[in-house]
């Protein structure tokens, strides 16, 4: 009976990377608590610290805890009076569950070739759930997984995340993984997926953006074919903007209008045109402007910041149309609730995990899915994970390959 015990415990052990990648990108309605937090992904990253005790820590590694130990000093010692340890522990969790991730990862718990299998198997769940919701819809009955569902918009489906505009970026996310992935064992001995096989993923991503009605989708998909394609060249750049205007002819022309309002206005730097064009849209990008006008540095709130929540104290004064106590500004809050010094800290911590040499798409990856998000999303953290992940396997390519010339030679 030990015996076995120990087994599936190791098991289970081999298996965490590969657990861990599907739980932070799939969120199934039944596992989801009130404010849309995941609950399961919540239950697994409370048993992460078990795998996070190794103790060869990288310099990143270090950042990181560095910046769990800023947040704390910040909460528990400064602002102490304002201190809510929930939100803080909800970060530690994130935290410790991707050091758990990275032990795991480094320790050859999974290679390359399952990276590639795994994200063709979140991007299939996600296809095939949006598939029997839409036939749910069209035929009259209960929608299956649903979540946060507007029936005056009734072919806005959540799939496997908390709501449409949440597919759609984890998504393209993977999408992205699994197009990089490929590219990187391009020139190896490693077994590719089949032409047949790649096709059908493609299918399954492009119907999956085309039907689920999300802007950012839209935004994505535009980068991911030119990047797929070829290297931002004219020739890329017309198959890529011919897809897009067929994947804008399924959007409303009032969403149409909202999106392209949205866009020319944030060129003005003016967030109460960007409301103006699209408020719930603007949502993610106008608390980031008032942020960045009440941030300051030479001062003690500047470097220790004002307490947990405290941009939901002001918000609602800049920003017409929500609820008293409504946060938002994505990496900013860190700044004005923790500090300058937790801002940057996550900010290194964050952009060189993510940071992969020779491929800059991961600047526009950074600023959309990690700089305008909070530190507690969800999306944000599955993005420095699947970062991180590509940068390993990339770095071990990049060895064999330096290995096996000088062999040559």
């Amino acid at each position: 009976m030990k015996t076995q015990q120990r087994y599936t415990a190791e098991k289970f052990k081999w298996n965490f990377t590969k657990i861990s990648l599907i739980m932070v990108a799939i969120s199934p309605a039944f596992l989801l608590g009130a404010g849309n937090r995941p609950l399961g992904l919540i239950f697994f990253m409370g048993i992460s610290p078990f795998f996070a005790l190794k103790k060869n820590y990288d310099f990143t590694t270090f950042v990181l805890l560095a910046f769990c130990g800023s947040i704390v000093f910040s909460v528990g010692v400064i602002n102490f009076e304002t201190v809510r340890w929930s939100t803080v522990l909800y970060t530690l969790m994130f935290s410790s569950f991707y050091i758990a991730y990275v032990n795991s990862l480094k320790s050859g718990s999974m290679q390359i070739s399952e990276f590639i299998k795994i994200c063709k198997f979140i991007l299939l769940a996600y296809f095939f759930t949006l598939l029997i919701q839409q036939f749910c819809v069209l035929f009259g009955l209960p929608i299956f997984n649903v979540s946060n569902y507007n029936p005056s918009s009734p072919w806005k489906l959540n799939s496997l995340a908390a709501e449409p505009s949440h597919s759609a970026r984890i998504i393209a996310l993977v999408m992205l993984a699994y197009v990089m992935a490929i590219k990187i064992i391009k020139d190896s001995q490693i077994l590719k997926p089949s032409q047949r096989e790649q096709m059908l993923v493609w299918f399954a991503f492009f119907y999956s953006m085309m039907t689920l009605g999300s802007a950012t989708g839209v935004f994505m998909l535009f980068i991911i074919i030119l990047y797929k394609f070829g290297k931002f060249n004219m020739k890329s750049f017309v198959l890529a903007f011919a897809t897009i205007l067929i994947v804008l002819s399924f959007f409303p022309i009032e969403q149409l209008n909202r999106v392209i309002n949205l866009t020319i206005s944030i060129f003005t730097l003016d967030y109460n045109q960007m409301l103006s064009a699209d408020h719930s849209g603007a949502m993610r990008i106008a608390p980031l402007f008032v942020l960045f006008n009440e941030v300051k540095i030479f001062s003690v709130n500047g470097i220790f910041g004002h307490g947990v929540d405290s941009v939901g104290l002001f918000m609602s004064n800049y920003i017409s149309g929500i609820e008293e106590g409504t946060s938002g500004g994505g990496l900013m809050v860190l700044w004005y609730e923790y500090g300058v010094l937790s801002f940057a800290l996550f900010s290194y911590f964050s952009i060189r995990t993510m940071y992969i040499k020779k491929e800059p798409i991961f600047v526009l990856i950074w600023l959309i899915m990690v700089f305008i998000a909070g530190v507690n999303n969800q999306i944000l953290w599955l993005s420095i994970i699947i970062y991180t992940t590509l940068q390993f396997f990339n770095s071990q390519m990049c060895n064999l390959n330096l290995y096996s010339s000088k062999n040559a030679d």
